[in-house]
């Protein structure tokens, strides 16, 4: 949104309420382009609020280890969540972070996100 409207949303305490409606309709918008594959593979979608701003997320399942994606501030943000457990990807230090990135790149057909082109417009540089 213009930095205008942002300014007006906070002095009326509605910038979070406006994003978060903002949020679900672009939820709705990706689950109606993609509800077969998204049924079919067990995904999800869903809105969420990080750092004060709204974000949209999908995911291949609700399970984790899982992928998906996020997009926040008009920023597109491939996810790779581990999840909890002890596992040889999740937690930090190069060899687990290079065992998540092995993990996406198998799976690097998953991130195409040419469907999702229309229904957002012009996102920026991916």
């Amino acid at each position: 949104m213009p930095d205008e409207a942002v300014a007006i949303l906070k002095s009326a305490r509605l910038d979070a309420t406006v994003q978060k409606m903002r949020c679900r309709h672009v939820s709705s918008l990706v689950w109606a382009e993609l509800a077969p594959e998204i049924k079919q593979g067990g995904g999800i979608v869903r809105t969420a609020m990080s750092r004060g701003q709204g974000i949209v997320e999908m995911f291949t399942a609700e399970t984790t280890p899982c992928f998906g994606w996020q997009i926040q501030e008009g920023q597109f943000q491939l996810v790779y969540l581990t999840g909890s457990g002890p596992g040889p990807a999740h937690g930090p230090g190069p060899t687990r972070r290079a065992a998540r990135e092995q993990e996406a790149r198998a799976s690097r057909d998953y991130f195409c996100f040419d469907r999702a082109r229309t229904p957002l417009g012009d996102t920026g540089p991916e």
